[in-house]
């Protein structure tokens, strides 16, 4: 009884001073009453929940609202932390694709200037001649003193003279005499001989450092050569052969595609190319008909091989003297190995 009436006087108390029925009189008639209906219905269930909601209802206001907000910050402030972890998934596959890419470049080895100034291989290797077989090698060296030439700067063009010191490849001396760039071939193929295929693989001569490169080499009739620039400048290239067409044309600078000449048929001897923008410039090729051909190196070596087994007639030429040797006529049988040494007069060299 004591508490439900301190219960009684506090729901007074709350209604403001407002006079209510069980509160000491007041009339039922006022239209006040009936707006604190609520709070007297709630007070048959119990005392305690009578409390809890006046605390509910004085949490709304205020409370109620603020964690509302906190609980939707929160959520937000983790979600951008999954976002950056799926990030680094692209990344590997980034990774992926660079490999897929470099190999394609390889097929460019290109971009490649200084890769393709190795485009000009040893023509000895590329002429289409078995290797092994019947086979005919030997060395040139030089009786007496010869000298060397010496290098030379370029006399025009800004390009050729930042280039500082330039070869004069005309005469190439090697260890113990031994004589370069001497031009070694079969005179004459011999009836019934199967002579091998021409190669389709093009040779190359470049213009590279204000130079013919290669210097000298051998060719097949019907064989591509591709006349290519790897300077920064213009060279213009002339060619004078005897019995094919003479070729003169400009192959602007770093044109890696080149201008492509095919020779119809031999020569009788290698036949000069020649710079005219730049004079000093010069070089020998030759084309044969037949593989059986080589250039000496350094060291004045040289060797043909798969040749047909027989009698042979091989000549020698050489860009400082003509004919190092008008007919080598050698007997080698099938499989066999014939080698010979020449020498040549170091006064014949000298120009």
């Amino acid at each position: 009884m004591t508490r439900s009436l301190i219960t009684i006087s506090l729901s007074c108390l709350l209604a403001g001073g407002l006079l209510l029925p069980g509160c000491g009189g007041g009339d039922k008639e006022t239209p006040r009453s009936s707006e604190v209906i609520k709070p007297a219905e709630v007070e048959p269930e119990a005392s305690e929940p009578a409390e809890e909601p006046e605390a509910v209802a004085e949490s709304e206001p205020a409370p109620t609202e603020e964690p509302k907000s906190e609980v939707v910050e929160t959520p937000t402030e983790p979600e951008p932390t999954p976002e950056p972890e799926p990030e680094p998934e692209p990344e590997p596959e980034t990774a992926s694709t660079e490999p897929a890419d470099t190999p394609e470049p390889a097929a460019t080895e290109a971009e490649q200037p200084a890769s393709e100034e190795g485009d000009a291989v040893p023509v000895s290797v590329s002429l289409g001649a078995a290797a092994g077989g019947t086979t005919f090698k030997g060395r040139v060296t030089v009786n007496g003193n010869a000298t060397e030439p010496s290098s030379f700067t370029a006399s025009k063009d800004p390009f050729c003279i930042a280039l500082g010191e330039l070869p004069e490849e005309s005469l190439v001396l090697g260890e113990n005499g031994g004589l370069g760039n001497v031009f070694v071939w079969l005179r004459k193929v011999p009836s019934g001989a199967d002579v091998p295929e021409v190669p389709t693989e093009p040779v190359v001569l470049d213009n590279v450092k204000c130079n013919f490169q290669p210097h000298a080499f051998m060719l097949r009739v019907g064989q591509p050569m591709l006349v290519k620039n790897a300077d920064d400048t213009a060279h213009n290239t002339r060619i004078s052969p005897i019995r094919n067409n003479a070729f003169n044309q400009t192959i602007g600078p770093n044109d890696r595609k080149g201008v492509e000449v095919v020779y119809a048929q031999t020569e009788l001897v290698p036949i000069k190319t020649q710079c005219d923008i730049h004079p000093w410039m010069g070089s020998f090729h030759f084309p044969v008909d037949h593989p059986w051909a080589a250039v000496t190196s350094e060291d004045g070596s040289f060797e043909i091989t798969g040749l047909p087994a027989g009698d042979l007639e091989f000549r020698m030429w050489h860009e400082r003297m003509g004919y190092v040797e008008r007919s080598v006529k050698v007997t080698i049988g099938d499989g066999e190995t014939a080698e010979q040494s020449f020498e040549v007069d170091a006064a014949k060299l000298a120009e």
